[in-house]
């Protein structure tokens, strides 16, 4: 998978900036002091991006704001929810063709 996004500049772009906004928001916003990063294959041209951290969550009635509107541009989806004590944030992106 290293090999295949490091052949890719916007794929490998989109994962950099995808796992700052997870972990900055977690840090910043959530409060979180551990932050966990896993990045797989869904499929052959689909990559999965999930931060799951310990942090207080999203804040009932936040307003989306930049950073909610980057997420949407650079994934294909993405989403947070709270399962336990912990929050997590997924975004799936293209990986794109090999040429």
């Amino acid at each position: 998978l290293e090999s295949a996004i490091a052949k890719q500049p916007l794929a490998s772009e989109a994962l950099i900036e995808i796992s700052r906004e997870f972990i900055t928001n977690a840090i910043k916003h959530g409060k979180a002091t551990e932050v966990s990063l896993k990045v797989s294959r869904v499929s052959e041209l689909v990559v999965s991006i999930k931060v799951v951290d310990n942090g207080q969550g999203i804040q009932p009635g936040a307003k989306p704001g930049f950073g909610s509107k980057l997420l949407s541009e650079l994934s294909l989806s993405w989403n947070q929810s709270r399962q336990a004590d912990s929050t997590v944030s997924n975004a799936e992106i293209v990986l794109g063709q090999e040429s």
